[in-house]
């Protein structure tokens, strides 16, 4: 609970050199904070991570393979219960095979693409139907500079005297049509879009002016991953997929290249942090390759969005099309931690210790903890980043004592102090800036919030599952399946449960007793492991 908060209008010089400024789009972007990589696709079902060289399975190995209508509901459910705010779908990986029935042609041969989903299916359009259910706004990713199918690697059209027979032999101006019809299909049959993904860049012969034209006229609005020299709405990669960005992050740099960013760069582009829930970089579905734990999830969120980046989290659905029950439970639980340590966007958890909505050009901002010293662990700042990422060096003080300094704060910092640091006032000072900054959020978290939030309690889970609902004790609207798996657990005489969704969360009903189930798609029900 918030005693007081004092923010203190800036009076000091700042360093006399200007910032680059996001457009509205890249602000947009840089704020919902979290998204979604979903790779389903030729690799799902062909047991790999991506078409090698002159290798392209047939399109039977997914159409033949692939459920009729794969359970996209429950993937952009799982992305919501993580606080994902867009997720960008892998239409075409490096194979090749597009999962959406493109009419892509080459009309001077009488030719047309054959390496797709059948009529009658469109993978694409159903995800893009059930995110925007959950409210989580539609990315495409395509891979412009490789096509198997078509004989194309980095950018170029291969020596047709490799050709596979699977492969189908090109010019690079045939290719540069393919391209530019996909795309055109993919840009603007879905809706406007959150982000588009060109994995290894846009760079093919007889292409880039063709793009610029064909992105201003249909998603001049998109966020564009490795979009630098094509889009005003260029994001850039961080330059490591382990999901642990370094610090500082600074979304101004110079020139195209990723990493980190640096704090006198020419140019304002966000970064992106992808990483994978799977273990050992594996993007996609593996069967026995196991997760992450919830532990190294909540310490990746840390050092992404923590850092100022935007947290890219992969989903790999496996090759039935449904998502593990352990991995839907690691989104929701990971959700759960995000929302009861940190809350959501600019609104800080109802558990803060104290928070201020915001300060316009400030010197400092202070909060009363109350007034007899807590333990306090750590703190989250948001600047607000319209006029650019001004804050140079700033200070954490605790009782007047500084705790923690650092350089960049960006969009988000969440900043940690020594351990056992106690105090009644937490004091943000702007020791350093290019002009007076403003904050969206300055808040002192409780210690016990995020401890209990990142101590989830487990249960055992079993999805499209609904048990009898014989023996109710309870039922309530929740957002997530672990609230509804640690209702039942606090409740001493609750066997199990369900949890139906309902209403952008979930209805659960809490059982004293399991008598009998019934399969009903998108419901789950558990029951909690107590020791």
């Amino acid at each position: 609970m918030v005693v007081w908060a004092l923010c203190t209008v800036f009076m000091l010089i700042g360093i006399t050199s200007s910032t680059p400024h996001p457009t509205s789009d890249q602000l947009f972007f840089s704020e919902m904070e979290t998204g979604a990589l979903v790779c389903y696709n030729m690799a799902t079902t062909s047991g790999t991570q991506g078409c090698g060289a002159h290798s392209v399975p047939p399109a039977s190995s997914f159409n033949a393979v692939a459920p009729t209508r794969v359970d996209t509901d429950q993937w952009c459910q799982a992305i919501a219960s993580f606080g994902g705010k867009y997720a960008t779908l892998v239409a075409k990986h490096v194979c090749g095979f597009a999962i959406w029935p493109t009419r892509a042609t080459l009309a001077s041969r009488n030719w047309s693409y054959g390496y797709r989903v059948p009529d009658g299916r469109d993978i694409v359009r159903d995800f893009a139907e059930s995110c925007a259910s959950v409210g989580v706004r539609l990315g495409i990713y395509y891979s412009v500079v490789s096509n198997e199918y078509l004989n194309v690697a980095s950018g170029q059209v291969r020596d047709h005297s490799t050709l596979a027979p699977e492969q189908v032999a090109v010019t690079p101006e045939e290719y540069s049509q393919v391209v530019i019809q996909q795309l055109t299909e993919l840009w603007t049959q879905y809706g406007d879009l959150a982000e588009i993904w060109f994995d290894g860049g846009f760079n093919v012969s007889d292409l880039d002016t063709k793009l610029l034209a064909l992105l201003n006229r249909t998603q001049p609005h998109a966020a564009v991953f490795n979009g630098c020299g094509l889009s005003p709405n260029a994001v850039a990669w961080i330059g490591t997929e382990s999901g642990h960005a370094p610090y500082p992050v600074w979304n101004t740099q110079t020139g195209c290249g990723s990493g980190a960013g640096s704090p006198d760069g020419t140019s304002f582009v966000p970064k992106e942090v992808d990483l994978t829930l799977q273990n050992s970089d594996t993007w996609f579905f593996r069967d026995g390759t196991g997760y992450r734990s919830l532990a190294e999830m909540i310490s990746i969120y840390h050092d992404s969005v923590g850092h100022g980046g935007n947290m890219l989290l992969n989903v790999a659905p496996p090759p039935n099309g449904t998502l593990p029950a352990e991995a839907m439970q690691l989104y929701s639980q990971l959700g759960s931690f995000i929302r009861g340590c940190y809350g959501e966007g600019s609104s800080p958890s109802k558990l803060a210790l104290a928070s201020t909505s915001g300060c316009t050009n400030c010197s400092s901002m202070t909060l009363s903890v109350g007034k007899q010293p807590v333990l306090i662990d750590r703190v989250i700042i948001k600047e607000e980043l319209s006029r650019g990422q001004l804050v140079r060096e700033f200070e954490i003080l605790v009782d007047g004592v500084v705790r923690l300094n650092g350089t960049a704060i960006g969009r988000t910092l969440i900043g940690f102090l020594p351990a056992n640091t106690s105090g009644s006032e937490v004091e943000l000072r702007i020791t350093q800036t290019v002009e007076p900054p403003s904050f969206r959020l300055f808040a002192v978290p409780d210690p016990e919030a995020c401890a209990s939030s990142s101590n989830q309690t487990s249960c055992s889970l079993l999805p499209d599952t609904k048990y009898a609902l014989a023996g109710m004790l309870k039922q309530q609207h929740v957002a997530d399946v672990t609230s509804c798996c640690h209702a039942c657990a606090d409740m001493a005489a609750c066997a199990c449960f369900v949890a139906m969704p309902w209403n952008g969360g979930y209805e659960c009903s809490l059982l004293d007793s399991q008598t009998g189930s019934t399969r009903v798609k998108g419901t789950i029900s558990g029951a909690p492991k107590r020791r």
